[in-house]
């Protein structure tokens, strides 16, 4: 098999995220949904995907510093993004504990 066909063939691979710690359930508190829902407000409706930042840092606050997994997801849900987006963000930026 020649290399690029090794590259074409793993390159269409699909990742998951699996944490590595456990995941306590997690769900914005009514004062923080509202926080997040003006965060997003000031987005047009097809770049809600900018808010990621802003949001994963308003649930790692709500969170005791860290970001879990359930924590991403909700970000991801909240902006109507996949969950692998929010992932990417998260683990790219030092500023999200995970």
């Amino acid at each position: 098999m020649s290399t690029t066909t090794l590259l074409r063939r793993f390159s269409n691979a699909t990742f998951t995220h699996r944490p590595t710690t456990p995941n306590p359930a997690f769900a914005f508190t009514p004062t923080n949904l509202t926080t997040a829902k003006s965060i997003l407000a000031k987005y047009p409706e097809q770049y809600k995907k900018a808010a990621i930042i802003p949001l994963l840092d308003l649930a790692q606050r709500q969170n005791g510093n860290w970001t879990s997994v359930n924590a991403m997801n909700a970000v991801a849900e909240l902006c109507g993004v996949p969950k692998m987006r929010v992932y990417e963000v998260a683990t790219f930026y030092t500023m999200f504990n995970r």
